[in-house]
């Protein structure tokens, strides 16, 4: 009986304890759930905007989901409704439209400055890639659809630039977006193309030619946060993180200007 009593008593003083020391925990305590972030990304920042999501999401503990594309089509999606939190486009007109159609806040942030550059896995063109182009050594010349993504524009006011547009207008094809042109000369289907130089990799960089800045109008690549986004604090710390240095670092290793 003794042990009966003792156990009992035990028994109470733990419930005691654990009465004075526990509570409820109220709705508004519980841990919020983290919301991913989705952004709509141009082709040729794709691969760096892996990079940077893999930072931003160590840093920030907020999941990214990248759809890449040509920008010219991420913009008709974005309009017909797509679910996108933050638009990098390859250039600025589709962003400042859509803060002139209140479809984006006004917000707007240059993050980097695309180099267009001249790529054969067949030939070393960094020193006369000029030159290559006006001799018609390439029957298959790829570029990014003009319509669709401001790289394919940059090419055409390069060949422009250089008085070859006439000679080479019919040996051009043209890819979905920037991504898919490099994927189209990799695979044999172009002699050479157009390229963003930030998608080589460090070996085939050393082969191509950097197109002159002085050829083309400036490849300047904006970000913008969409209206779907305003309840989304990810959205602007992902726009203060793009802006910051440790963001900056990685997009110059990758290749762009600044």
């Amino acid at each position: 009986m003794r042990y009966l009593f003792s156990m009992a008593g035990f028994t109470l003083a733990l419930l005691l304890v654990v009465g004075i020391n526990s509570r409820v925990i109220q709705a508004d305590e519980m841990p919020a759930q983290v919301a991913t972030l989705r952004l709509a990304v141009a082709a040729d920042f794709a691969d760096t905007a892996k990079l940077l999501g893999q930072d931003f999401t160590t840093g920030h503990g907020v999941p990214v989901v990248i759809t890449s594309g040509a920008s010219g089509e991420l913009n008709d999606q974005i309009r017909s409704g797509g679910e996108f939190d933050v638009f990098l486009s390859a250039n600025v007109q589709y962003p400042k439209q859509l803060i002139k159609d209140e479809l984006a806040s006004n917000e707007l942030l240059i993050y980097a400055n695309g180099t267009v550059a001249l790529f054969s896995p067949d030939q070393a063109l960094a020193t006369d890639g000029e030159k290559l182009l006006a001799s018609g050594t390439f029957t298959k010349l790829a570029i990014a659809d003009p319509k669709r993504a401001p790289y394919g524009v940059a090419a055409i006011e390069s060949l422009n630039r250089m008085k070859l547009y006439v000679q080479l207008k019919g040996s051009l094809l043209f890819a979905g977006n920037i991504a898919n042109t490099l994927e189209l000369v990799k695979k044999g289907g172009a002699d050479a193309g157009f390229v963003a130089y930030a998608d080589l990799t460090p070996a085939e960089k050393k082969q191509a030619w950097v197109i002159p800045s002085t050829m083309h109008e400036s490849i300047q690549q904006a970000a913008v946060i969409l209206v779907r986004a305003r309840e989304n604090d990810s959205a602007s710390q992902w726009m203060e993180y793009l802006a910051s240095e440790p963001a900056r670092q990685i997009i110059r290793n990758a290749g762009y200007r600044l």
